[in-house]
């Protein structure tokens, strides 16, 4: 009896070792909320210099903007954190979302109320030169204006812009930092050409092979796991230039190890995170990749199409061409083939029929594609691996 208690026990303690490294993995990666503790922050040193090179200046403001997933609002989070070996100031950094019933008052009524400053009596009748007079004079403050793409109020952007300016020419010490996905600062500001010399652009790409694969070392580590150089390179690459998936993949994978009782993360363990995130994927990406691939002919290739468009080069913007599609497809189909072969598929994917999964841009026999919602690239790439319609090997590196 004794003996067996002995064994009880001992797997008792095994069984909370493993819970244990669970919950760690929890909190060392972010997949579902943007980042907000520098410690998980990884990657994107050049980013957040020219942010903090912008804020150092007085009469200096700056704009975020790229494609949705790419961690613009985690590089926001975090800023005051990398700021405060730069200066010797007191920093008060507060962060607002919009909405898209959002007002000019509204929004500044929120911030004036998180810096415990009276707020607006009328917010609709607030002005530009009301800003000026209720911001603190002499204290450093950023102030981050996340979402901003939402707001549906026309009149917002010229208030903004007009806001930038005045604090500029009254030489306040506050930044304000306007985030919102955009392919340029024209879309997130209409009237970004009144303010150029005091608006400085920060671009959001995605994120390189090398860089996702520090993020999920990192995170690795964290829990004082490890993980094979191959399988941090496949996570990596998975992702496709995302950090939400590394987040993901890189939890999944280290849960597998541990559903294993390893703590050493090996490729395997990727296979099976990735079947994990499948299973588990957030209903709208299901909804979206049914709508765009789901046919009851039996010769239906718009998954082949959707998947050949997921590893199709890209520019920095996100978008392909057909005729970088061309070579992706015929991996996958196996056979040469011609542009005519699949444009009918590439069409009828930017429409609502097929959950205009696509976005179309320019002119006839020029035309540049892209995924309208980032975040269904890799679920359709770790489909195409899970059907073995593609190796990994298919998949390029973003190190550029």
């Amino acid at each position: 009896r004794l003996m067996a208690a002995e064994a009880t026990g001992g797997q008792v303690q095994d069984l909370f070792k493993w819970q244990d490294l669970d919950m760690k993995l929890v909190h060392a990666f972010s997949p579902a909320n943007p980042i907000s503790k520098k410690a998980l922050f990884t990657g994107r040193d050049a980013l957040i210099r020219r942010v903090i090179d912008a804020i150092n200046q007085t009469g200096l403001h700056v704009t975020i903007y790229g494609e949705r997933g790419v961690g613009k609002t985690s590089l926001a989070n975090v800023l005051a954190d990398f700021l405060r070996p730069f200066t010797s100031e007191i920093i008060v950094s507060e962060k607002v979302n919009c909405f898209r019933d959002s007002t000019f008052g509204s929004i500044w009524s929120r911030i004036l109320q998180q810096l415990n400053l009276p707020k607006p009596e009328y917010e609709d009748d607030f002005t530009p030169q009301d800003v000026l007079s209720a911001l603190p004079a002499r204290r450093k403050t950023i102030l981050i204006i996340d979402e901003f793409d939402r707001v549906e109020d026309p009149n917002v952007d010229a208030a903004f812009a007009d806001t930038i300016k005045t604090l500029s020419d009254f030489e306040i010490d506050t930044t304000i930092i306007i985030v919102g996905v955009a392919d340029d600062v024209d879309d997130l500001i209409a009237e970004h050409e009144s303010i150029n010399r005091n608006l400085k652009e920060v671009h959001v790409p995605r994120m390189l092979t090398d860089e996702l694969r520090k993020v999920v070392e990192g995170g690795i580590a964290a829990v004082e796991m490890s993980i094979e150089p191959d399988a941090a390179t496949q996570i990596a690459t998975l992702s496709l230039g995302l950090p939400h998936y590394a987040h993901a993949l890189g939890q999944a994978a280290g849960r597998a190890a541990i559903d294993a009782k390893r703590i050493n993360v090996e490729p395997q363990d990727v296979r099976q995170g990735s079947a994990m995130l499948l299973r588990d994927s957030q209903q709208t990406i299901l909804k979206q990749f049914d709508a765009a691939t789901a046919s009851p002919r039996k010769e239906n290739y718009y998954f082949q199409v959707l998947l050949a468009c997921a590893l199709a080069p890209t520019d920095h913007l996100g978008r392909f061409r057909a005729k970088d599609v061309r070579e992706p497809y015929g991996v996958i189909m196996k056979r040469s083939v011609e542009i005519p072969a699949f444009s009918r598929h590439l069409h009828d994917l930017c429409t609502p029929g097929r959950g205009a999964v696509l976005q179309k841009f320019g002119e006839a026999h020029n035309f540049r594609y892209r995924f309208a919602n980032p975040l269904l690239e890799p679920f359709v790439l770790m489909k195409g691996l899970e059907r073995r319609l593609v190796g990994l090997e298919s998949v390029r590196p973003r190190n550029v």
